[in-house]
């Protein structure tokens, strides 16, 4: 069995990004390296020049190449441990292959204490220069990849997320909990997915 585990608001309960965003700005003003372009960036985004997804992609691309916010992201993750949800954690006691896929850049995402409890580690990275964000049908081909790599059968997967953009990879698992959100969340899945078995993990 390959179980598959996204990490914002399943293994935590809260967006990891939007706490990094916070986290970010508050220790901006200690590394003058980078305070400028990342203040300009700041700006971009609450004047509406710069989009989600642009915003993360910049921000990223400029503390990758910074030991300053890779300690910041090694402290943020052990901040990150408060919100851990454990009884999604207790499902990792479970025999077969786990595999972490999450939108949160590696930054901080492969910091996470509790890693070692995973076979694969799948974050939104640098690739030869390209931000690739693990969100949506991107994630699904991530997990995929990764499974073929290293020539893990396909033969049950079980997946635990609780947002409806994972859809794509829900649509190739066997068993999917959804985490609990909103109602309508786990309906919308249960819709989506009359073929596969949809349980709630409260």
């Amino acid at each position: 069995m390959v179980s598959i585990y996204d990490l914002d608001l399943t293994l935590i309960r809260v967006n990891s990004f939007k706490h990094w965003v916070i986290f970010t700005f508050i220790l901006l003003p200690f590394n003058l390296f980078t305070f400028l372009p990342i203040f300009r960036l700041y700006y971009y985004r609450c004047i509406g020049l710069v989009g989600r997804f642009e915003f993360k992609k910049r921000l990223t691309i400029i503390q990758s190449k910074s030991k300053y916010w890779s300690l910041a992201g090694f402290i943020f993750s052990r901040y990150l441990c408060l919100f851990t949800n454990k009884r999604v954690l207790k499902h990792l006691e479970q025999p077969g292959i786990n595999i972490i896929a999450s939108a949160a850049p590696d930054i901080y995402g492969k910091c996470l204490p509790f890693l070692d409890k995973f076979d694969h580690v799948l974050f939104s990275n640098l690739s030869d220069g390209h931000y690739i964000e693990l969100l949506g049908e991107a994630k699904k081909i991530a997990v995929v990849n990764d499974m073929e790599a290293n020539n893990i059968k396909f033969s049950w997967l079980r997946f635990y997320t609780d947002s409806l953009e994972d859809l794509p990879l829900a649509r190739i698992v066997n068993e999917l909990y959804v985490i609990y959100t909103k109602d309508i969340v786990f309906e919308s899945f249960k819709n989506e997915l009359a073929d596969i078995k949809v349980s709630l993990l409260k």
